[in-house]
């Protein structure tokens, strides 16, 4: 069940809701989610990411898999990187501008990074959101 009623039910409009997310799976659904939070409350988002997420080396061949499927792939990635990444980039501004829309911020983070110096770095810079 989705956790949107829940935070609709409790979330005082001075309340500051924060969506934790790769943001892979980003669709009209949870475009809808976040409206629906939105109205009542401050929203925003924290993309958590791999490097890999929005771009791949062009190392040769590598094998691919979806966690929830069971089947996989094998790509050439110097085939595919640059295409890739121009696919990534749209992805992500699409969902920037899904939160601008809504006046919310999106932070991104990254694996690679220090995930908690991360957080506390956007959050010392944006204590009252």
């Amino acid at each position: 069940g989705s956790a949107i009623p829940v935070i609709n039910s409790v979330a005082k409009r001075e309340s500051v809701v924060l969506f934790i997310s790769d943001f892979i799976k980003f669709d009209d659904y949870e475009k809808d989610m976040m409206k629906n939070v939105s109205l009542k409350s401050k929203l925003a988002g924290l993309m958590v990411r791999d490097v890999t997420d929005t771009s791949l080396p062009k190392g040769g061949y590598v094998i691919f898999g979806d966690p929830s499927e069971k089947e996989k792939i094998i790509v050439n990635t110097h085939d595919i990187s640059e295409e890739y990444a121009r696919y990534t980039s749209k992805q992500e501004n699409n969902i920037v501008a899904s939160f601008l829309n809504l006046n919310a911020r999106l932070y991104k983070v990254y694996t690679n990074k220090d995930i908690i110096e991360n957080i506390k770095n956007i959050l010392s810079k944006n204590a009252s959101f």
